[in-house]
């Protein structure tokens, strides 16, 4: 195979997002079962990453492409044969830091090849690919898929043609960021050479969160072109250098670590790098077969820490021992890396991966395969590579879920045709959490699931609010319930809302200044409890939430007809009466029932407890009317 670098392609198509698009949700649903148990392992090349685990704020979101027809792409004389065949199911969990499933998400794979996912710092990002067999530059090869942090779509990036034939096509996908901007190192199978094949190498893609532009898109060489390359990983280190390691079996053949000229954040790429290779192969009868793995590329306080596996015997096995490669700061292409064995010859050790806890430190892991199954082992290793005891341990496993940090350790998640086990290490050694759905506190009543996906389909229940939907609402998290109310109504933010209306949100109350109740009560919808107080975390009675939504309905210009009348209005103070006749008035045009009616037997229960799945339904009646009005 003979090495093509051609100039790199500036006339790329960017096609226009789509419309907002919601997730299906599943509410009380139990774990997807999947399989991804050794899926980090490689003895060839490697392929996209399906398992993914990122801090929520409140606990961990679950991301993972599950897909039951995997058919894996193969080298044949140079030339990509086969492929992934991709009927699958995209799925996104919510847990709670003690690993009970709170939502469940399923989203829509636009379309048929799977790439990655990245959780970055404002966004999530979802990247989709289509097979182009017929080399033309206006098929849409890749599309990356921006969304909030609610899963709400915002927008799209594509790349069509672009000498892309197979998008992510036997290598991985990873990103980096830094700013606004987004950098993704993968591999693609390219158009046809000269010599009439389809050769696989390296892409990188750099692109702006805000905007979603395309900055570069480099599939027919250009910055850091390693071909084939069997897996890619790039990260920014904290003097803005874009630094990334690919596994080359040809142009190389071996480990590369490269640093980029262009510093991180910059809108305009230079192409040139240096570049260091930190293990070469010897030649073998197949160029894909190197007898190596990587599995991971970080940064510490004195440099880059890279960990592999190698085959040493020349024997063309997979016996192989697992390393370390310690590289400094500001390396050149004669820098000598340090290399640091940590297992014995003799023995089969998968891909290792590097799980960092912060710039000084953190944890090798790899799997020992033997006659009784894996042995999970791990070392702690220190910001100038050196490493402390391997220890083992039987049952845990690893999986292409990389690990993020949990407290004083790490935690990610296996599945072996099974929901997720959940692992955490640190210091004490490795603890295992099973999963589990808290039905009965997490899970919404029957008879009212249906109006709470529609609710969360529109994005009317803040993230923080789905969960434990029989339980009472507060004070508070009803107004963050009516602030998010009138964001969807007026397609406005709170803020600009505010603005328009010459209203400003003060803080009056000694016990909370959360910006949904200063917001309210700005436009009048809340009071406190008294001149100063607002006892956020008190519970919200019936009467209370008609007067709420009443006044909701008000700023946004509603009229009622006439209100249900009833048997217990004695009950019912002065404060609250017209407003319980308002929103018993209101009828939703969607469900023809009214936004807030009684509690049967003619009785409104003014003094009641209001549920969370009680406001949420109420909420989205009157989001409704508001949308029937708009309409008129």
């Amino acid at each position: 195979m003979k090495r093509r670098i051609l100039p790199l392609v500036t006339a790329l198509t960017l096609c226009l997002s789509l419309p907002a698009q919601a997730a299906d949700i599943s509410i009380g649903a139990t774990p997807a079962i999947s399989s991804n148990v050794g899926e980090n392992d490689y003895e060839a090349w490697s392929k996209p990453v399906t398992s993914y685990i990122y801090d929520n704020g409140i606990g961990f979101t679950r991301v993972e492409y599950i897909d039951s027809q995997v058919v894996p792409g193969e080298f044949v004389n140079g030339q990509m044969i086969g492929g992934r065949s991709v009927k699958d199911q995209m799925v996104v969990e919510e847990y709670t830091d003690n690993f009970q499933l709170l939502n469940q998400y399923t989203i829509e794979m636009e379309l048929p090849i799977w790439g990655g996912f990245y959780a970055g710092e404002k966004y999530n990002f979802l990247f989709f690919g289509q097979r182009n067999k017929e080399e033309n530059n206006s098929v849409e090869s890749v599309r990356i898929v921006k969304y909030g942090k609610d899963w709400k779509r915002l927008g799209q990036a594509s790349i069509c043609g672009n000498n892309i034939v197979g998008p992510y096509d036997n290598g991985s996908l990873r990103c980096a960021e830094y700013g606004d901007m987004i950098y993704v190192r993968a591999g693609h199978s390219m158009y046809k050479s000269p010599d009439g094949n389809n050769h696989q190498a390296s892409m990188t893609i750099c692109f702006q969160q805000t905007d979603m532009k395309v900055i570069g898109a480099y599939s027919y060489g250009g910055i850091g072109y390693v071909s084939h390359s069997l897996n890619q990983f790039v990260i920014v280190d904290h003097n803005k250098n874009v630094i990334t390691l690919d596994h080359g079996d040809a142009y190389p053949r071996g480990f590369e670590l490269m640093r980029w000229k262009t510093k991180a954040g910059a809108t305009t790429i230079d192409p040139q790098t240096t570049n260091l290779p930190l293990v070469s192969f010897p030649e073998t009868k197949s160029y894909q077969w190197t007898g190596a793995s990587a599995g991971g590329l970080v940064e510490t306080k004195e440099g880059y820490l890279i960990s592999y596996n190698q085959d040493i015997t020349g024997a063309a096995s997979n016996v192989r021992n697992v390393y370390l490669s310690f590289v400094p700061y500001g390396f050149t292409e004669k820098t000598k890396p340090q290399i640091i064995c940590l297992t014995d010859s003799g023995t089969i050790n998968t891909t290792p991966i590097l799980a960092p806890t912060s710039l000084d430190g953190g944890w090798a892991l790899w799997e020992e395969k033997n006659e009784a199954g894996y042995t999970l082992c791990y070392s702690p290793y220190s910001a100038d590579g050196t490493v402390g005891e391997v220890m083992r341990v039987n049952g845990p496993r690893l999986s292409d879920c990389s690990p993020i940090l949990c407290g004083d350790g790490i935690v990610w998640y296996a599945t072996d045709n099974s929901v997720p086990t959940f692992y955490i290490l640190n210091d004490s050694g490795v603890q295992s959490y099973a999963t589990s759905s808290d039905v009965e506190n997490s899970s919404a009543s029957d008879w009212a699931k249906e109006e709470i996906m529609e609710a969360m389909n529109v994005h009317l229940i803040p993230a923080n609010l789905q969960r434990y939907y029989v339980q009472n609402i507060t004070r508070l998290d009803f107004c963050q319930l009516m602030v998010t109310l009138i964001e969807q109504a007026t397609g406005k933010g709170i803020d600009t809302y505010l603005s328009e209306k010459k209203l400003m949100a003060t803080t009056p109350f000694t016990d909370t200044n959360n910006a949904a109740v200063l917001a309210a009560h700005a436009l009048g919808i809340v009071n406190g409890t008294t001149e100063t107080t607002f006892n956020p975390s008190g519970f919200i009675t019936r009467q209370e939430a008609a007067a709420m939504l009443s006044r909701t309905a008000k700023v946004l210009g509603l009229s009622a007809g006439a209100g249900e009348s009833f048997n217990d209005t004695a009950d019912i103070p002065s404060w609250a009466a017209e407003e319980i006749t308002f929103i018993s008035g209101l009828i939703d045009p969607v469900t023809g029932k009214r936004v807030m009616g009684g509690t049967g037997k003619g009785a409104f229960s003014p003094l009641s407890s209001y549920s969370r799945e009680q406001a949420y339904i109420t909420a989205l009646r009157l989001l409704n009317c508001v949308g029937s009005e708009k309409s008129l």
